[in-house]
């Protein structure tokens, strides 16, 4: 559940009190499950010693409480995991890489590495097709490169990883998607930004977009009668009710 900040510290004022939330909700019948063997409950210790992990009487191994959720492996400590959660779900714009870090005084390499499991996590939650009105935008992830002779490029031409965002205004879904190369060894086609509206969105969704040309696809008669609705940032235009700053804020990394 969405919190305050004076309540969430008074909800986990330890390590220990986060561990056990992640184990009621994981475990909500109290039917440990070994992920080694399958074994359920009865021959399943939690170990007093540390809370993160049980011992399975029928394997003989220990198991960690965090084996298959986006916190296993982690050295972060997990209430900075579930504040984190909280402030991506309530902030209207989400959270940035850069602000999360400022906040708790990670490493940026340790920080984006939490944020994108989450998105994705989230992303996963969003059941459903986006619908009416949905925001694309692309952004590019990878970290800078070391100093070279070479000119890198920078937006489209660089040599990061693009990755499609959608997001629906109403109901704030993301639906986030990397752009692989096709066969012709583009990323960003037309059919291929198509193609994931195509999979994500309902019938006669208004999609918003930048003037990138690849989008221009939208302008011509399409399976699922998506309508475009264009935004220029350069001169301040927009057709109707048009812009996509929800989905380019969920993209600042």
């Amino acid at each position: 559940n969405i919190m305050a900040f004076s309540n969430f510290q008074k909800k986990f004022p330890t390590e220990e009190a986060a561990v056990l939330y992640i184990m009621e909700k994981k475990f909500p019948d109290g039917q440990y499950v070994c992920p080694r063997c399958g074994c359920v409950h009865d021959k399943i210790y939690h170990q007093k010693h540390n809370v993160k992990f049980f011992w399975c009487g029928n394997c003989k191994t220990e198991f960690s409480l965090l084996t298959g959720t986006i916190f296993a492996y982690t050295r972060i400590d997990l209430r900075v995991w579930l504040w984190t959660i909280n402030e991506m779900l309530i902030a209207r714009k989400s959270i940035s890489t850069l602000q999360a870090q400022r906040i708790f005084g990670l490493g940026y390499a340790a920080t984006f590495r939490m944020i994108h499991k989450i998105r994705e996590a989230i992303g996963k939650d969003n059941v459903g097709l986006l619908k009416d009105i949905a925001a694309i935008d692309e952004t590019y992830i990878g970290g800078n490169p070391r100093r070279t002779t070479t000119n890198h490029k920078r937006g489209r031409g660089t040599s990061k990883t693009p990755v499609i965002g959608i997001k629906e205004r109403a109901a704030k879904k993301v639906i986030a998607e990397v752009a692989n190369k096709n066969e012709n060894n583009q990323r960003l086609s037309g059919k291929l930004l198509y193609d994931i509206l195509y999979k994500n969105c309902e019938e006669h969704t208004a999609v918003m977009t930048g003037l990138f040309n690849g989008y221009d696809i939208l302008d011509k008669r399409n399976g699922k009668n998506f309508m475009r609705k264009v935004i220029n940032h350069d001169v301040g235009f927009a057709e109707d009710d048009a812009y996509t700053n929800g989905m380019e804020s969920f993209g600042c990394y």
